[in-house]
């Protein structure tokens, strides 16, 4: 009988310690959700459209998370008169072996697309390619700004027009 009741006193004692653990890991949740929806107050609308309001908080926030990666994409670009190290692993770009390599392909030199050509991509290329990244999203965003407001009715009179 003892043996039956320790069991049970076992039992009961994981099952406080599994509600306890739930109940935790719930109140973590819920204040998370909580400091995110006060954060972006267009989460806890519960209407069918969004007001004009929330949608100005909304394109005011993804602004400035945009303009956060930026900084943070320009600061972790190398300055271009610094050469790119090479990651773990990879070998480092040789220099042509003999000066008739660049010269010997049409156009050689230092712009005729010869070696002369490929081999000043290593640091800029990077460069252009992370421009490039941040143009394509830009463009992606005032597309998207642009749809907004033609929904909101908008168009006419924005206030960030350039």
């Amino acid at each position: 009988m003892s043996s039956w009741k320790r069991w049970v006193g076992y039992a009961r004692a994981k099952l406080d310690d599994a509600l306890s653990k739930g109940d935790a890991e719930l109140d973590r949740r819920e204040a998370r959700l909580e400091a995110e929806a006060a954060e972006r107050p267009w989460l806890r609308a519960d209407g069918e459209a969004p007001t004009l309001d929330e949608v100005r908080a909304r394109i005011r926030a993804e602004a400035r998370v945009a303009e956060e990666a930026a900084r943070r994409a320009s600061a972790e670009r190398p300055a271009p008169d610094r050469p790119v190290p090479p990651a773990a692993g990879e070998m480092a770009p040789r220099a042509p072996s003999s000066p008739t390599s660049s010269s010997s392909t049409p156009g050689g030199g230092a712009g005729g697309g010869g070696a002369g050509g490929a081999g000043g991509a290593g640091a800029g290329g990077e460069g252009a390619a992370i421009d490039l990244e941040a143009a394509e999203q830009q463009r992606a965003a005032d597309e998207r700004l642009g749809s907004i407001r033609r929904e909101l009715g908008l168009e006419g009179g924005g206030e960030d027009r350039k």
